[in-house]
């Protein structure tokens, strides 16, 4: 049986797939992974079309399981099944908001929530939406419709 030819493809291990899930999860460029993930056959970095074409599962779910394994621990706090540690709940708290873009809960909504939605409406439901204002006094809509 004659020795296989090593042709410098890139296999990652399975120690590598936990590092570049955990790397994304911490929120560490992809350009920086590439850096640490060494390809053994080459002794170099691997490139970044390697890191996505090789880790893609890694990167998509990096980041969604670090905020539910923070969220997760948060809701044991806060639940009384985890002792009291304010510093570790801060930081928590802080990680969610910067991470996991969440926001404090308000009641009301203000002018600056309306605008912020506003901003996510597609040009057909803005004209939708401006078809359903009356129309200005004066104006030849305004005659139209009297």
């Amino acid at each position: 049986m004659a020795a296989r030819k090593n042709t410098g493809q890139f296999e990652a291990t399975p120690e590598q797939r936990k590092m570049v899930e955990a790397l994304v999860g911490f929120g560490i460029p992809l350009m920086e992974i590439c850096k640490i993930i060494t390809n053994p056959n080459t002794g170099a970095g691997i490139s970044i079309n390697t890191l996505y074409g090789v880790f893609a599962a890694e990167i998509e779910t990096g980041q969604p399981k670090a905020n539910s394994r923070v969220a997760e621990y948060l809701f044991r706090r806060a639940t009384g099944q985890l002792g009291n540690d304010t510093a570790a709940v801060t930081a928590a708290i802080f990680w969610l908001k910067c991470r996991a873009r969440w926001k404090p809960y308000r009641e009301e909504v203000t002018e600056e929530d309306k605008a912020e939605a506003q901003e996510y409406v597609g040009k057909k439901e803005q004209a939708r939406i401006e078809s359903e204002k009356p129309p200005e006094p004066g104006s030849s809509w305004a005659r139209l419709l009297n």
